[in-house]
């Protein structure tokens, strides 16, 4: 403002230049655009839009020294600066800075260093700029003979190291080999319905033989408690979400209370990340997966994206895909706030974010298998 007021130069004449200069950046290419709303002006297809975060005692521990300033000032920093920016975002282009939405790539620097980041925005910038429609199908139809005996004949090589590899982690388990307790990580979605986070984890499972937890987990669950599967048939859609029905379910006719439930659910996602080489959907579990023993993604979409999915893959359309699509995000916000006390979706909390709505499945797969093979071990 005192710029504009010292110079008298009116808001829009500056909007106006300000977005000619970063249009002029953008077509010549080649350049990295920091701040000032550059991911607002960047189409599709013409580069990729990245938000950096962390969480508040990271960046206020970088400002200290970054600027040689106590921690009380380093704090006052940022806090102005989240205000300015988020004002500047929200008055010029109508933009909400937190919503991941406006961002190809939301990327948490708390586990991730300097040159896995670098690299995870350089694999997805390639993808962009070949502009290929991904080649893995999730309901290929029909499928070809050839085809199926070749998938069939991989699944079965997988299944085969699979059982080798826990033969070597037994052996290595009664050992004294500095290579004992070796495990492959895992990785741990949380998505708004819709977004097609089920697409990214066939993508991971075809190329990695990561086998997919979602609702298998109720399962576990019902085994640890000692309850009858058939609870499971209890489940009713209509009328709350799978989870919540499920937690109901169990306490009808059991001495079950949800703090049992919640607690059997921490066992079994525990003993499941222990496993390793899984992939865990769903229902707060990104908050159990401990630094090192995976990664933590949040798969997210555009209002219209996500309705474009439910037409598609569900047959849902105009307002019943509407209230399907707000009653499941209210629900999914409830759950963590009740059992893990935690804002949905506080982005701090994932190590990255990725919006479906100009990367596909494939190149949402390939940026998470990069940040998996980025941890040590």
């Amino acid at each position: 403002d005192s710029m504009l007021v010292g110079r008298h130069v009116e808001q829009t004449q500056y909007f106006r230049r300000l977005l000619q200069v970063i249009q002029t950046f953008v077509m010549e290419g080649g350049c990295m655009l920091i701040g000032r709303g550059a991911p607002c002006v960047v189409s599709k297809g013409q580069g990729i839009r990245v938000r950096l975060v962390a969480s508040p005692s990271v960046r206020i521990a970088n400002v200290m020294e970054m600027l040689q300033v106590d921690e009380t000032e380093a704090a006052h920093k940022v806090k102005v600066a989240d205000e300015e920016r988020a004002s500047f975002l929200q008055r010029f282009y109508d933009k909400d800075i937190d919503d991941p939405v406006n961002y190809d790539i939301t990327i948490n620097m708390d586990r991730m260093d300097a040159r896995t980041t670098a690299d995870l925005i350089l694999d997805a910038m390639e993808h962009i700029a070949l502009n290929h429609e991904p080649d893995f199908k999730l309901f290929p139809q029909p499928w070809e003979p050839e085809e199926l005996i070749n998938r069939t004949i991989v699944r079965w090589d997988r299944q085969k190291m699979a059982r080798v590899r826990a033969d070597e982690d037994f052996a290595l388990s009664n050992s004294d080999s500095p290579e004992a307790g070796r495990r492959l990580p895992v990785v741990a979605f949380a998505s708004r319905y819709g977004s097609g986070a089920r697409l990214v984890s066939e993508v991971i499972h075809y190329r990695l033989g990561y086998e997919v937890f979602g609702y298998k987990i109720l399962d576990r669950v019902c085994e640890d408690l000692q309850l009858s599967p058939k609870i499971l048939g209890r489940l009713d859609e209509q009328g709350k979400t799978a989870v919540q029905s499920f937690i109901d379910g169990i306490m009808v006719g059991h001495r079950v209370s949800r703090e049992d439930y919640f607690r059997s659910l921490i066992r079994v996602v525990r003993a499941l990340i222990i496993q390793g080489g899984v992939t865990l959907m769903g229902r707060g579990l990104t908050h159990i997966v401990e630094p090192g023993e995976g990664v933590r993604v949040f798969i997210t979409a555009s209002q219209e994206k996500r309705l474009a999915n439910l037409s598609e893959l569900r047959g849902l359309d105009g307002a019943q895909a509407e209230d399907r699509l707000a009653k499941r995000d209210k629900d999914m916000e409830d759950f963590l706030r009740q059992y893990f006390n935690v804002r949905y979706p506080d982005l701090c909390h994932f190590d990255m974010t990725i919006n479906m709505d100009r990367l596909n499945h494939v190149t949402a797969a390939d940026v998470v298998q990069r940040a998996l093979d980025s941890l040590p071990g």
